[in-house]
């Protein structure tokens, strides 16, 4: 019974933070959640259920496509939090 409580906490904190990450990458090309579904081929429930108060984790194929489109994005920060947001540096 507490290991499931545990994990359920854990869950709904990784889930945050995904939500989180989203709503980054969001404000960084300046898009609403309807724009960015657009942007990324997913219907705008889709987003609305992430980024809503339930916190529904996207599926591989949300990740995936966002991915496809914003290939900038470092996949171990979007799914963990860990690193940088971009894969390419400010140099270039």
């Amino acid at each position: 019974m507490i290991q499931k409580r545990i994990n359920t906490i854990v869950n709904i904190t990784y889930i945050a933070t995904v939500k989180d990450r989203f709503k980054m990458i969001m404000d960084r090309e300046k898009l609403t959640a309807g724009a960015f579904a657009e942007s990324i081929g997913v219907a705008q429930a889709t987003i609305s259920h992430i980024l809503g108060p339930r916190n529904k984790y996207p599926t591989t194929e949300v990740i995936l496509r966002l991915h496809q489109r914003y290939n900038d994005i470092n996949l171990e920060w979007l799914l963990t939090g860990q690193g940088e947001m971009s894969n390419t540096s400010s140099d270039s």
